[in-house]
């Protein structure tokens, strides 16, 4: 309507009214084409159509033909908008009513109808009108009577205005409260709202419901109370939909609030672990690489004077060789600096270490539990710092001479280490400070720690899972004989035990001669009469020789007995119980050392010695013991190692504590189980768990992949090393396979998560098929190849020291320098005075440059030589300082404490061999005290402990003085005092050490 108005309005400026109802067409072709050509007065439609546009044209035409024809298409463009409108008359007249007088229509009062007819359809598809009005509208109505309507509706809403005030004022209602506001409820609601209070029974619910929406308040959950007052399903799944939406917002809020959680990114997040891994195990390794350059650049030389040399001559002789005792208390340091790490037990320390003549920075006592406290005081003497590395549930030390000296009750009381059993007991009692190594090993199977962690260690030990496919690691296994029968009151020994033990023995020796073997029994009687029956079915099978020579010089089969055993560690261990039912069937309660006072110490040890595999040989089963709360701990772990022997099962408590969980586990393990896959959580019972263990589809004794989430296990790790190398490397040489799922990943995108996890479990899967037929081809050419002879013993690689060959000890090879006189410039005279002073200062310059540093009366003896005298008198003496001070004044030299002259800015000490120089300048007045103290600390530095008379003599032959007089020597132990005053040096044991760092030379 805009632009109809606008063009009549542009159509009145250049016409008359009735130009408009004309026939505008046929002067437009009339005049196109024909406007700007010379010829155009000669075309007669183009006179006439100008004429009939000059008949029509407001007043008179213009010159330019252009706004001619413009003219005329604005009135042809008005025209043919008029015929489209007229096309819409009668549904615009429908629309508008008597507002619709087509082009003469008032715009405003039209806009306004408009709008109406928007907002009114617009509620109606909004649901803000119900569409029973749009029908009524459409269809026609009464407009009186609608009236009359509304007027009585209004009445009535009035009327029920006012009683729902009233009745809020009755009953106090707080109209602000959700779902209190009867003015804006709905009519249908509030019939249904008063109607449920005629039954009073609910009027407590609501009660109810109106206290815990008001607690709910504080927590900001509005919308929450406002779904469950109209929630119609069950109250489980309300409290679902609102876990659902919290823990959303909670991840939500995490994402929006965390740079490093929003930002996260999977594959380099593993690249930069990958990389740490590297780094942390090359820092390893540079940390031992950097340890033994440090010890090689400590290394004496070999023509290092006081202990070396005796070190050498001991090196040298054939025989005669001097006690040990006294070898290391002559030459103690320096072997000290070529071996710093001494392994000796206390015994040798009493015998070869004599008192004061070593110390140590760091004693380690291994295997404490066995060592007494007597015999580790002397060692712990000779060490800065102690550290005792022991397991208090293991064996103690023997104390079969234990009772040979008794003391009064007074030594009693005043002893530190009387009534303690070991150094270990002794450190515990004083409070020393103690770190349990938690990490567990030795064992390949977690069944073969399993009882000593549960029964002597509280759980505490932290042993990882098998994965349950290695061939070797077969864990714990019960070998049950009825048929055998313990000699009780004759051999003490059980024969059908022993020929079981032995034909397993031989059994092992054909199949699995690549695993080392070790067989303890619990008594002297039995062991015997196994190591008898296995040397006379040797006789019978030979081809077995080459098993029990096979590990000879390491890991070599043993027969030991129960209290021999600490210590050792083989692939299998074979137990033998020996103790058991006699031939009347009787069981003994009698199971030897077990019965005694730390008897579970003697199992502890046995039951903790397999790497890879242990079977148990026993007449009974541990149900059978008769266990009571005060029978020993010894006997009532056994009961509990064979119980688990038997059946692979602990106690249910402990079983329990397995039973933990965590939401994002929780959703992983739901996945994999809709994936198809057998999955197991949180497996492993030795402190340690996999998140979750994926199980081979053909086999769920045998796990296939462990995955690891970010959850509680993955932050509760001590450090980033443990959860990022050694735990993941320790799993892997079980012969897990190892994944991360990472919880940012998976809420992001969980579906591609799901699709990369899938190919995580089938890549595992395939892997772990191609290990098995990889195993089984190596078993049987194990099998089937005869095994070779023992090869002999491996001896690592002698580290070879490359260094330039050095000559026998003798002076340093830079010579002393002196000055060449006939270069300073000094005429020969009769008189000295005669030379000018600033000559001479010239020349003192030069000497000390060359010689520094130097005494002024060698300056003086080298400017009376270059004037052509031979003696210094004291008026020389006098021309001489004179210059001396001049240079000095000039900044030319330097005076230092003790007389001697330096060049200006150099104080470096220059060791120099003055056997190179003529015999008026070889004096050791000559030579300063600074030279002599550098030469001195060189020759203890190279020593690393030397006595004072040999460091003294070897200085100065460092000096070129091969002759040492006891004038000399004096002068020498002067400054070696002097030094240790200043802390440079330390004399212990009346030899000269370093307590500095190195000297600079």
């Amino acid at each position: 309507m805009t632009n109809l108005l606008h063009l009549k309005a542009n159509c009145e400026q250049h016409f008359i009214p009735q130009a408009l109802d004309s026939d505008l067409l046929s002067i437009r072709q009339g005049l196109v084409g024909r406007t700007d050509k010379w010829w155009r007065f000669l075309s007669s439609a183009y006179r006439q159509s100008k004429a009939k546009l000059a008949g029509v044209w407001r007043g008179e035409l213009p010159a330019s033909s252009d706004d001619w024809l413009n003219a005329v298409d604005a009135g042809l463009k008005y025209q043919s908008t008029i015929k489209e409108l007229a096309s819409y008359q009668e549904i615009l007249s429908d629309v508008f009513g008597i507002h619709w007088q087509s082009e003469f229509s008032e715009q405003e009062e039209l806009c306004k109808v408009n709008n109406w007819i928007s907002e009114f359809y617009s509620k109606i598809a909004a649901n803000e009108l119900p569409h029973s009005f749009a029908e009524l509208i459409d269809k026609g109505i009464d407009k009186k009577l609608l009236a009359t309507q509304a007027d009585s509706i209004k009445t009535l809403c009035h009327n029920i205005s006012e009683r729902l005030q009233t009745l809020n004022e009755l009953l106090q209602i707080d109209s602000s409260k959700l779902n209190c506001n009867f003015q804006s409820t709905s009519f249908s609601k509030l019939d249904a709202f008063l109607t449920s209070w005629q039954n009073s029974t609910l009027l407590y619910d609501f009660a109810r419901y109106n206290q815990i929406v008001q607690a709910l308040e504080p927590y900001n959950i509005k919308t929450l109370t406002e779904l469950a007052y109209s929630w119609s399903d069950t109250p489980e799944q309300l409290m679902t939909t609102f876990e659902l939406s919290y823990y959303k917002g909670l991840v939500n809020h995490a994402y929006d609030n965390s740079e490093a959680i929003r930002r996260f990114d999977r594959i380099k997040h593993e690249r930069s672990l990958k990389e740490f891994k590297r780094i942390d195990g090359e820092s390893l390794f540079f940390a031992q690489e950097l340890l033994v350059n440090h010890l090689y650049e400590r290394l004496p030389k070999k023509t290092a004077k006081g202990e070396m040399e005796l070190v050498l001559r001991e090196i040298g002789k054939k025989k005669r060789h001097i006690p040990i005792r006294k070898l290391l208390a002559e030459a103690g340091n320096i072997i000290q600096q070529v071996k710093p790490i001494f392994m000796m037990s206390p015994m040798s320390i009493a015998t070869y270490l004599k008192q004061g003549a070593l110390d140590f920075d760091l004693v380690i006592f291994d295997e404490a539990s066995q060592i007494p406290a007597p015999d580790a005081l002397g060692a712990m003497l000779r060490g800065r710092q102690v550290i005792v590395v022991g397991d208090s549930k293991q064996m103690p030390p023997s104390n079969l001479f234990g009772k040979a000296v008794e003391l009064e009750e007074e030594e009693l009381e005043n002893s530190a280490t009387a009534e303690m059993e070991s150094i270990l007991a002794l450190m515990e009692a004083r409070g020393a400070a103690s770190k349990m190594l938690r990490w567990h090993y030795r064992s390949r199977h977690d069944s073969l720690i399993a009882v000593s962690n549960d029964q002597f260690y509280k759980n505490r030990l932290l042993a990882f899972p098998s994965p349950g496919f290695h061939p070797d690691a077969t864990g714990l296994k019960f070998h049950y004989l009825p048929d055998t029968h313990y000699d009780k009151g004759g051999s003490r020994t059980n024969a059908g035990e022993v020929q079981a033990v032995v034909a397993a023995i031989l059994n092992h020796a054909l199949t699995k001669p690549h695993l080392s073997l070790g067989v303890v029994a619990f008594s002297l009687s039995q062991r015997d009469a196994i190591l008898l029956e296995l040397e006379k079915e040797r006789r019978l099978n030979p081809e077995t020789d080459e098993f029990f020579a096979q590990y000879a010089g390491g890991d070599e089969f043993f027969v030991k007995n129960l209290e021999n055993v600490q210590g050792d560690e083989r692939d299998v261990i074979y137990i033998s119980i020996c103790y058991g039912k006699t031939k009347t069937g009787q069981l003994s309660q009698n199971f030897g050392l077990l019965n005694k006072p730390g008897g579970e110490r003697r199992l502890n040890v046995l039951i903790s010695r397999a790497r890879l595999a242990m079977e148990v040989f026993a007449n009974f089963k541990g149900e059978e013991l008769k266990v009571e709360a005060g029978s020993p701990f010894g006997i009532r772990s056994l009961q509990i190692f064979l119980q688990f022997a038997e059946s692979g099962q602990l106690s249910q408590s402990h079983v329990q504590e397995q039973e933990q969980s965590f939401t994002f586990g929780t959703l992983l393990h739901q996945a994999i189980q809709r994936l198809g896959y057998q999955v197991e959580t949180r497996v492993g019972s030795q402190g340690y768990y996999i998140d979750l263990a994926i199980k081979h589809p053909q086999d769920p004794t045998k796990f296939v992949l462990a995955l690891e989430y970010d959850g509680a296990g993955y932050y509760e790790a001590a450090s980033a090393r443990d959860r990022e190398r050694l735990r993941q490397s320790v799993l892997e040489g079980l012969g897990w396979t190892f994944e991360r799922i990472w919880s940012t990943d998976w809420f992001r995108d969980p579906g591609a998560e799901l699709n990369r996890l899938k190919g995580l479990i089938d890549n595992a899967i395939t892997q772990h098929d191609e290990l098995m037929r990889t195993l089984a081809t190596q078993a049987n050419s194990i099998r089937l190849e005869k095994p070779k002879a023992s090869s002999p013993e491996l001896v690592a690689a002698p580290i070879i020291r490359i260094e330039e060959e050095q000559p026998e000890f003798e002076a340093c090879t830079t010579p002393y320098r002196k000055v060449d006189v006939s270069k300073l410039n000094i005429p020969h005279v009769d008189d000295f005075s005669a030379i000018p002073l600033s000559t001479l200062v010239y020349a003192v310059e030069r000497i000390v440059e060359t010689e520094f540093p130097v005494y002024a009366s060698v300056v003086a003896t080298r400017l009376a030589n270059a004037a052509g005298l031979s003696r210094v008198g004291a008026k020389i003496k006098r021309i001489v300082d004179q210059a001396i001070q001049n240079a000095t004044s000039k900044d030319l030299i330097d005076i230092g404490i003790d007389g001697v002259l330096w060049l200006k800015g150099r104080n470096t000490v220059k060791l120099r061999n003055w056997n190179t120089t003529d015999s008026a300048t070889r004096k050791l007045e000559n030579v300063c005290d600074a030279e002599l103290t550098n030469a001195l600390l060189l020759t203890v530095q190279d020593a690393h402990a030397i006595n004072t008379t040999d460091a003294a003599s070897a200085a100065l032959g460092l000096l070129g003085f091969q002759r040492t007089t006891s004038q000399a020597s004096d002068r020498m132990c002067k400054l070696a005092q002097v030094e240790c005053d200043k802390g440079v040096l330390v004399c212990e044991n009346d030899r000269l050490k370093i307590a500095i760092q190195k000297i600079e030379t």
